[in-house]
């Protein structure tokens, strides 16, 4: 049997240590057992056997130079080696060096099959010099963990700590896979940080799925946390990449889906920096439920640059549509502000505004509408200097109309009969620097014109007189106000 066999002690002489022999347990020698002396007992250290017969013990080493006294090993009691290192070197031949073998079934018992305890050092160091297979292997065939990492609720260092110190080691410090459709790492945590990453140079978390499932699935639940808080100290706090499907899938019930903040104020570093060398889109932001009055993208700038800088080829830089609603709205909301709500330059040839409808439009092209006394709309040629030809400075052409053009401060009068003057009324009013041209719109027989159109700005209203009575039927004057 493999542990069932006792460990036979035989003295040859009491006074020499070397006659001492002991009958290695089959599961540690190999094939049919062999005599090993006290030297080789003191390479092999504590091998246990323990069975259904009953008990053995080990020889024990001999006193450290310290002058600690050590006795034989006791299976079922406290063993107390002192200063001195127990050492257990064997070359089992792909059997286990050391088997430790918890037989207790009672689940309520929770037996350990090892417990391993430090006061300073490491509790456990495990090192493996060559070959490709890891220095600590543990399997669990239940429905627990395989390693339960915890600092007992008093201590507070970290649970586990993976580094790799190797500048040349391409390797991961903590790879993980699951050939089943559980998660693959399910960390939590109550208030803290649930996983903190951190890399020098290389990447500091890397998942893959070959699947259908999440990459990545990251939850905040309950509390006011992100559930994933990316920093990149000097570079890229996230970096997701797919080849066919999702980068990132972030979703929120009720907080942010995605939260990405910088708090250093002199960096000078993008805090989203998207790149898309295919064809599709760099961003893309839906809002489905109709009854949302939110924003799809709210950009707020503190300082004095750009809320949104778009910048494309040949493209065009930003393309708003909408189906029933407004496809672009600006607003300068600081009532101090001069600047204007939307701004257009072309450095090119060709327009910087172009405004166009479909012949289902019933609404002007450009609608122009002003809250103050100031024009709605300001037209401004390019300057002209004074010289030559030029006797004033002025402006080239501000406005080119092609087409019909309508002016409510423009329309006709009638002089009646036998009158020589009309009073006809301004919409809006007149001021000082208004101006009036008239010009009779009906042929008459006899010499008459229009003598003069004064304006009243107090009471906004202008008086266009004839030159003589106007005949039978009346004449008809059209009127222009400008200023």
């Amino acid at each position: 049997m493999m542990f069932g066999r006792l460990l036979a002690r035989r003295h040859a002489d009491t006074n020499d240590a070397t006659d001492e022999t002991t009958i290695v347990p089959d599961r540690l020698e190999g094939d049919g057992g062999r005599s090993v002396d006290r030297r080789d007992m003191l390479r092999l250290g504590g091998i246990a056997a323990a069975g259904a017969a009953g008990a053995a013990i080990i020889t024990a080493m001999e006193a450290s130079p310290a002058g600690a006294t050590t006795a034989n090993m006791q299976y079922g009691a406290v063993n107390d080696a002192g200063t001195s290192a127990t050492e257990l070197t064997a070359n089992p031949g792909g059997n286990a060096t050391l088997a430790l073998v918890d037989s207790d079934s009672v689940a309520s018992h929770v037996s350990k099959a090892l417990l391993i305890e430090s006061s300073a050092g490491y509790a456990m160091h495990a090192q493996s010099d060559a070959g490709a297979s890891p220095a600590v292997q543990v399997a669990h065939r239940g429905s627990g963990a395989a390693i339960d990492a915890s600092d007992a609720s008093t201590g507070t260092g970290s649970a586990i700590n993976a580094h790799l110190d190797n500048a040349a080691n391409a390797s991961v410090a903590v790879n993980v896979s699951t050939a089943g459709s559980g998660i693959g790492i399910e960390v939590g945590s109550v208030s803290g940080i649930a996983l903190a990453a951190g890399s020098t140079s290389g990447t500091a978390i890397q998942a893959v799925n070959g699947g259908t499932s999440d990459v990545l699935y990251a939850l905040s639940y309950g509390g006011s946390g992100p559930a994933v808080h990316a920093q990149g100290i000097s570079g890229v706090g996230v970096f997701a990449e797919s080849n066919s499907g999702v980068g990132v899938d972030a979703t929120s019930t009720t907080g942010r889906a995605i939260s990405a903040h910088k708090d250093v104020t002199t960096d000078t570093a993008d805090v989203v920096d998207v790149t898309h060398a295919g064809k599709g889109r760099g961003v893309k932001v839906l809002a489905t439920n109709v009854a949302n009055a939110a924003d799809a993208v709210t950009v707020t700038h503190g300082g004095t640059g750009k809320g949104v800088n778009v910048m494309t080829g040949a493209g065009a830089a930003v393309a708003a549509t909408a189906s029933t609603g407004i496809g672009l709205l600006a607003t300068a909301n600081t009532v101090t502000s001069v600047n204007p709500a939307v701004k257009a330059q072309s450095n090119g040839k060709g327009q910087a505004l172009v405004a166009a409808t479909t012949a289902n439009a019933t609404l002007p092209a450009v609608q122009s509408t002003s809250g103050s006394a100031l024009p709605a709309v300001q037209a401004t040629g390019k300057p002209v200097a004074a010289g030559g030809a030029v006797a004033t400075a002025g402006n080239a052409a501000a406005l080119n109309v092609q087409g019909v053009a309508a002016f409510t401060r423009s329309n006709v009068a009638t002089v009646p009969a036998a009158a020589t003057s009309v009073i006809t009324n301004v919409p809006g009013g007149l001021t000082a620097t208004s101006h009036v041209l008239a010009t009779m719109q009906t042929t008459t027989a006899t010499n008459i014109g229009v003598k003069s159109a004064t304006p009243n700005a107090a009471i906004g209203k202008i008086t266009i007189t004839l030159t003589a009575a106007a005949p039978a039927g009346g004449i008809v004057v059209a009127w222009f106000v400008f200023g």
